[in-house]
């Protein structure tokens, strides 16, 4: 059978040896293997075309030229083509007439070690021990799972593994041990904060933001976040500013002073396309949309919605400049005696 696996991988053109060779795993049980061990013949294809291209460099023809080498050596079913498999994926469907009576990531995750222990694919999950500690978990764990909701009765898979680092939508930072300890973190966090902070003024996340702070959950742990830096504050400091769109009725009702900062949709709209503008292009009229938008979800929000309290006083800022609003701001924090 070897031989005429070899055949295939040279000749993947040829029908017969791909339907003979896919009988020979199916009837063997190896349908899974078949993922770690086995190229598609589309793939194979397009290896020998990178080969037999005259425009194709000779690093392009290296690599094509291993990565069939190491095709050859996988079809024997012990050595997976590739064993730096990087995390393992499951996005599941879930119709909403299918009942399964148990915890379905729980079981995704037992099957992902049972897959990780006995088909010779590599531990890539490393799990944190403490702030400056890892170590392998030793079974790939803990996988990303997600699983959605649909109409019907109907589950539907879809398995992969794939390297973290190219699905990080955000951001990655790091160094090495060696230069990132507990003497250096601080200042490393500084530094990267720096970078993060015009990032969260893109439109994006401007317009998540809304969805996300709408949670129970997220608001519960906020609150408590919150909190805590306003009593440390006051304790270190002796007081605090702090702007939020539900500070002076939630967080901190009991506040000294609190002012209700506004301004009309279309100044607003005028002031936030001057900063983002400096990252993208963007309208002022899409702007304006997605400010008002998020004034009508954050004030219709079932957890801590944006609305006025009886003693907060109203600053208008629609006809004041930057310098202006601070001196008006000012002026309230001195009529209070509470710049001292």
């Amino acid at each position: 059978m070897n031989n005429k696996i070899q055949e295939y991988i040279f000749y993947p053109y040829n029908a017969e040896k791909n339907f003979e060779v896919g009988y020979w795993y199916d009837t063997q049980g190896h349908v899974a293997s078949s993922v770690s061990f086995y190229l598609r013949t589309s793939h194979l294809e397009k290896l020998r075309a990178i080969i037999e291209d005259p425009e194709a460099t000779d690093n392009d023809r290296f690599v094509a030229y291993n990565l069939l080498q190491n095709a050859v050596v996988a079809v024997e079913g012990q050595l997976p083509s590739c064993q730096d498999t990087g995390t393992a994926i499951v996005m599941a469907k879930k119709g909403e007439n299918v009942y399964t009576g148990a915890d379905d990531a729980e079981w995704l995750s037992k099957g992902i070690f049972n897959t990780y222990q006995n088909k010779n694919l590599r531990y890539s999950q490393i799990v944190p021990i403490s702030m400056f500690e890892e170590k392998n978990s030793g079974s790939n764990l803990p996988a990303q799972i997600d699983i959605y909701a649909k109409k019907g009765a109907s589950y539907e898979f879809l398995f992969l593994a794939k390297g973290g680092g190219s699905a990080n939508k955000t951001f990655l930072y790091q160094k090495t041990k060696s230069l990132l300890n507990e003497k250096s973190l601080e200042e490393f966090v500084k530094d990267k904060i720096k970078d993060l902070s015009a990032v969260i003024r893109e439109e994006l996340i401007t317009n998540s933001v809304s969805g996300i702070s709408a949670v129970p959950e997220v608001r519960a742990e906020l609150l408590t976040l919150q909190r805590d830096l306003i009593e440390k504050s006051i304790a270190e400091f002796g007081g605090v500013v702090v702007e939020g769109r539900d500070i002076g009725t939630t967080v901190w009702p009991d506040a000294e002073l609190k002012i209700f900062l506004t301004a009309d949709v279309a100044a607003r709209a005028v002031r936030r396309q001057a900063q983002l503008s400096e990252l993208a292009e963007v309208s002022a009229n899409s702007v304006a949309d997605s400010l008002a938008k998020r004034d009508a979800i954050d004030s219709m929000r079932a957890a801590s919605p944006l609305r006025q309290s009886e003693d907060q006083i109203v600053l208008d800022a629609t006809y004041l400049n930057l310098e202006e609003t601070i001196q008006a701001l000012w002026n309230l924090i001195e009529e209070r005696k509470l710049n001292g």
